[in-house]
């Protein structure tokens, strides 16, 4: 038996385990509006497991849904708090009521002890997402990974846009994107100069995905020797920024491997669904899902 609670059914990862269940294995899936429109929520804690019964009911009285945790693994894929929650309020209410749902939802999650689900962060968020720098300064303790060079540029903070101009492969963007990899100071904007900007340098190479499931690493790369080299750099790195499931990008040169970020989102692996539902399937039921508190 596997739960998950998410925020979003169109998650690569939550769209495996619905489909998986319906081969037979055994999930529960309840997203975060299920959990919000819940007509009781009963939590009783003890010296033993904290058990969670959540009850919801239609217009009629029908039992829609129950939810009865008794230690039984929670997978937590609620990656953020999606603004449609939010559209009944008025604009002066929203903020407040957004801090109040993430509140519940992050102090319900927290009563499940890491030892028993993984799924506590302070506000429920699966992942504390970490900013590039952050994740580069964790990684590069790791024998045999490179890390991108990178700068704070902006006014007093000593480097000009033209002594970045003449480096190549140099690339500008917000410190939260963990996606774009593409050379862009040609495309500076006066705001972003004027602001302070986060300039770091292309990796070499070309990129490659490592796939996290279930706390380990699972390189998404067809050379056996690189696979097997790349996933110990990869596992290593996954401990250090305790991701749990989610998705690293690497870089490969003719001689070194190079980090580039991780997330908790799943972006490219689940593009061959065949394999990333193998993947999911021997990770989570083959197995007993791992213990990590930050999941």
């Amino acid at each position: 038996m596997l739960r998950v609670l998410t925020s979003n059914l169109k998650d690569p990862l939550v769209k495996a385990f619905l489909e998986l269940s319906s081969h037979e294995r055994s999930v529960e899936v309840l997203t975060l509006n299920d959990l919000l429109k819940a007509d009781k929520i009963w939590i009783t804690t003890g010296n033993t497991l904290p058990v969670i019964d959540i009850e919801a009911y239609s217009s009629t009285s029908l039992r829609l849904l129950s939810w009865h945790e008794t230690g039984v693994p929670v997978i937590n894929r609620i990656l953020d708090f999606p603004q449609e929650i939010f559209q009944d309020y008025t604009n002066e209410d929203r903020v407040y009521a957004q801090r109040e749902i993430e509140a519940f939802v992050g102090g319900l999650l927290s009563i499940i002890r890491p030892e028993d689900s993984s799924v506590s962060t302070p506000i429920g968020i699966p992942w504390l997402q970490q900013a590039l720098p952050e994740q580069w300064q964790k990684v590069k303790k790791i024998p045999g990974l490179d890390v991108p060079q990178y700068v704070w540029s902006g006014p007093g903070l000593g480097h000009t846009v033209g002594e970045l101009e003449s480096k190549d492969h140099w690339i500008e963007k917000d410190p939260h994107d963990f996606a774009q990899w593409r050379k862009s100071l040609e495309n500076l904007s006066p705001k972003s100069v004027d602001f302070g900007v986060l300039r770091h340098e292309r990796p070499k190479g070309e990129p490659v995905a490592v796939l996290v499931l279930n706390g380990e690493a699972i390189p998404w790369i067809e050379n056996q020797n690189e696979r097997s080299a790349l996933k110990i750099i990869a596992q290593a790195a996954c401990e250090l920024l305790e991701l749990s499931n989610g998705e690293m990008i690497f870089f490969k040169s003719t001689d070194s491997w190079t980090f580039g970020s991780a997330t908790a989102q799943i972006g490219w692996c689940h593009q061959n669904w065949k394999e990333f539902l193998k993947a999911v399937d021997t990770a989570f039921f083959s197995k007993q899902p791992k213990v990590c508190p930050c999941q």
